[in-house]
């Protein structure tokens, strides 16, 4: 319910805004925004839509669940950091 209501308001501001990078954080959000991809396949890895670049991460919670996952999520933040510092995925 609560992604069907607030679509409309995301979408209008990422038009107004055009953010250099949109990190979609667990399966829901990278769903609703690039379709039907996988967080395990997709992390870390920079993809462009719509003249916007995403680069989906896990969502921090999931570390919680699976400490394994701690290390691959620093990682893809160590990434991020990297594409705010050069502007390249």
């Amino acid at each position: 319910m609560e992604r069907k209501t607030c679509r409309p308001y995301l979408v209008r501001q990422m038009g107004l805004v055009r953010p250099a990078i949109v990190c979609p954080m667990g399966n829901t959000a990278l769903n609703d925004l690039m379709g039907r991809l996988s967080i395990g396949d997709a992390h870390g890895k920079a993809m462009e839509k719509d003249g916007i670049t995403y680069l989906p991460l896990y969502h921090p919670a999931a570390a919680l669940y699976d400490v394994s996952l701690k290390d691959v999520l620093f990682l893809d933040f160590k990434a991020l950091g990297l594409f705010l510092g050069t502007g390249r995925p």
